[in-house]
């Protein structure tokens, strides 16, 4: 889930604990380590509708708002980031937005291995 505009905080201490020098990132960050050739995929729910987390969204958009975790957390353990999958308006009461997001996540599933990853280079001065 998507907690006031991050993870909430029992998977951030996962991050913490388990994301550790050594385990999940070596002395080259970004570029190596024990997760390279790794894919991550962040399967994401959030209560607003997409509206509310678009670029133009009162919430900001979602992309901006994940990118601590995919191009922080997931890239500088130098995994093969997947693009995000998104639910939204998941805390509502419509059954539907779920049963469409467990058909649209077991289709999304079929393809992780061929998939291209997103790009996550930090960014370099020029």
């Amino acid at each position: 889930p998507f907690w006031w505009f991050s993870p909430p905080a029992q998977l951030k201490g996962w991050f913490d604990r388990v994301f550790a020098n050594g385990i999940a990132y070596g002395s080259n960050p970004y570029d190596d380590g024990p997760l390279r050739g790794k894919r991550a995929l962040a399967v994401v729910t959030a209560g607003g509708d997409a509206a509310m987390y678009g670029p133009e969204g009162r919430s900001g958009d979602m992309r901006a708002l994940l990118n601590p975790l995919l191009h922080g957390t997931f890239g500088y353990c130098a995994f093969d980031v997947l693009d995000p999958f998104i639910v939204y308006a998941a805390d509502g009461e419509d059954a539907g937005v779920r049963e469409r997001a467990l058909v649209d996540i077991a289709a999304r599933l079929q393809t992780v291995a061929t998939e291209a990853p997103i790009r996550t280079e930090p960014l370099r001065s020029s």
